[in-house]
């Protein structure tokens, strides 16, 4: 029987929420028009599973299904990309410090944080780390987890959450305590960031963030496997092709 956890593994399979799916009846859609055969029966996933076919199940071209019990499932909007930072309640370079973990969004304790940690938070942000500082708190209504680790950051690291880490939590941590930031603001590009740069949205020369600078990428072993990655990162189909230009040879 397909149940909820077999859901997840779906949903999660298509990059979207893993909370919340829930199995739809097939006569709830619109009338079936997709392939003939039914290829998997019995689905047993744990849940941890990265796709489907992972799962235990019978796959085979001769189950004893018709398309009458074909699974429907409904999947919500993926809240939020692991690891993420933004700012509440301030402005572009200033406010609650607040992080996705597990799907869903956190606050951050103040207690036991350093400047070291703010250059690296601001960075991250996309900003310079020089003249971070953590401004009195930022009002606003709060119903959403406390992170319960403390940061220690060297100042060198790309993102917040690649410093080292301990806990528990001190006692003071609450809502009243919640970390705010106030960046330099300066903006600067993030690590690791790409662009198309010179002809539209979707096609142009390749530039990358190294360093809080762009640069441009040498097109020497370059080809549609490269060009293929960098399509994916910017959010377009993965199927990207690479173009080579007699003056420019690091296009997409």
């Amino acid at each position: 029987m397909f149940e909820e956890v077999d859901a997840s593994v779906v949903c999660k399979q298509l990059g979207l929420s893993r909370f919340g799916p829930t199995i739809k009846p097939h006569y709830l859609l619109s009338t079936y028009n997709g392939p003939s055969d039914v290829l998997m029966d019995s689905v047993e996933c744990s849940g941890s599973e990265q796709r489907l076919i992972d799962c235990d199940n019978r796959n085979s071209t001769n189950i004893p299904c018709d398309h009458g019990e074909d699974v429907a499932v409904s999947c919500l909007q993926r809240r939020c990309v692991e690891h993420d930072i933004r700012l509440a309640n301030g402005s572009a370079f200033e406010g609650r410090v607040e992080m996705c973990l597990e799907e869903v969004w956190t606050t951050i304790c103040l207690e036991s944080w350093n400047i070291l940690n703010s250059r690296v938070l601001c960075r991250q942000l996309g900003y310079r780390s020089e003249g971070a500082n953590t401004p009195a708190n930022i009002p606003g209504p709060i119903s959403m987890p406390i992170y319960s680790k403390q940061f220690h950051c060297s100042g060198h690291e790309r993102r917040l959450f690649d410093c080292e880490k301990s806990g528990p939590s001190p006692p003071l941590c609450n809502h009243n305590h919640d970390l705010t930031i106030q960046c330099n603001s300066t903006r600067l590009c993030i690590e690791g960031e790409v662009r198309l740069a010179g002809a539209n949205s979707s096609s142009g020369r390749v530039e990358v963030c190294v360093n809080e600078e762009w640069g441009t990428v040498c097109g020497d072993g370059w080809g549609n496997t490269e060009a293929r990655f960098v399509c994916r990162q910017l959010g377009f189909s993965r199927f990207g092709e690479f173009i080579a230009y007699r003056h420019t040879q690091a296009h997409v």
